[in-house]
């Protein structure tokens, strides 16, 4: 598989407020669909589902779909549609579950993460596009165990290790990571993770930033502020109760982290995410009458 196998020809930001029906239909493109907000329901070659916040969905070519929401609470999606021009890939594709249910936030970040490099059109953006969306795939066949099909690797044994061996700087630094992602909430402090996990503040510091670049509290602020756009994009909740359920001291404090972040406000971050974008990547790639064209 290369990175040629692969034509982006769209990411966006859906909500379906003004649109709440897209009628029955295929094409010969792949659509990827992420569930990020909203009520509606998904018919999908004539199964009906009712998607959940981070439910993945997979339209292979020329397999029918629709898609009904919700009028009061708007279905809120993370799309990209791409051509794909690997058999190997489009075999382990079509394995998938449909849909891929309760998605990790961190592929899901991908996706939106995505849709912001397209926006901002940066150099290079369109093959950082592509290598994020490989990635993304990968991750995704993996979580789904399909990886031990994966053609021409062979998959390495489980690895034995000595009683006793110390734990490595990964393995501490991944499960510093899984603890400040369950108790991001709370006050956490250099001396609690310190305590929590007997090491040296100094040397968690370092062998945190060898694994991640950043300290554990920048990681720490960097998730919480992933959960506040998380809560502004798809609640309806006050920015002083986000601040308080994501774990910042005050909203002042998370107005002047998420402003510095993002370079706009909360509130207008909300209201961008109520908009929805639709971004070309490819403009040699055309739809026309539901199917692409060069």
């Amino acid at each position: 598989m290369t990175f040629d196998s692969f034509g982006i020809i769209s990411v966006s930001r859906c909500r379906y407020k003004h649109q709440n029906h897209v009628v029955n239909h295929c094409h010969n493109f792949y659509h990827l669909v992420c569930i990020t907000g909203g009520n509606g329901t998904l018919r999908i070659d004539g199964a009906v589902c009712k998607p959940r916040v981070n439910d993945l969905f997979l339209f292979l070519p020329w397999v029918y779909h629709e898609i009904v929401s919700d009028q009061d609470h708007p279905l809120c999606t993370v799309d990209v549609k791409f051509l794909l021009a690997d058999a190997d890939m489009e075999k382990q594709l079509q394995k998938l579950p449909v849909p891929v249910s309760q998605m990790p936030n961190e592929l899901r970040l991908i996706l939106e993460n995505m849709v912001e490099e397209a926006q901002r059109k940066r150099p290079y953006y369109k093959s950082i596009l592509t290598a994020n969306f490989v990635a993304f795939l990968l991750h995704l066949l993996r979580m789904n165990g399909e990886s031990r099909d994966a053609p021409g690797e062979e998959q390495a044994a489980e690895p034995l290790v000595p009683i006793g061996l110390t734990e490595s700087a990964d393995e501490l630094a991944d499960r510093v990571v899984r603890y400040l992602h369950n108790h991001y909430s709370e006050k956490i402090s250099l001396s609690r993770l310190s305590r929590q996990f007997a090491v040296n503040q100094a040397h968690l510091c370092r062998l945190f930033a060898k694994s991640y670049g950043v300290s554990p509290i920048q990681h720490l602020n960097n998730w919480r502020l992933y959960k506040a756009k998380e809560l502004l994009a798809n609640t309806e909740l006050s920015i002083t109760e986000i601040a308080r359920q994501v774990g910042f001291q005050s909203v002042h404090y998370l107005s002047r982290y998420f402003t510095g972040k993002e370079a706009i406000s909360p509130l207008q971050y909300r209201q961008k995410m109520r908009e929805s974008v639709y971004l070309t990547v490819e403009e040699k790639y055309t739809i026309v009458d539901a199917k692409v064209v060069q």
